[in-house]
């Protein structure tokens, strides 16, 4: 083979190499760790367990209406 096709096919494969890598790079960057969850506490006293939960409630709930098409 031609040194410039080896060449080539080299830096090809880095290429896509490098492209695969920044893509998983990525997709992991976007997976929840246990620190996204939401948090919950539990008091405990002598006679009773409360579980409180810290989650916040949703913004801007409102009712969605389709569109009917005419």
């Amino acid at each position: 083979m031609n040194i410039m096709i080896l060449f080539i096919i080299a830096n090809t494969i880095v290429i896509i190499t490098l492209i695969v890598g920044a893509l998983a790079i990525s997709i992991e960057a976007q997976t929840p760790t246990t620190s996204d969850l939401p948090m919950t506490t539990i008091n405990e006293t002598n006679s009773t367990v409360k579980v409180l939960n810290k989650t916040l409630p949703a913004e801007n709930e409102t009712d969605v209406i389709p569109v009917v098409p005419m």
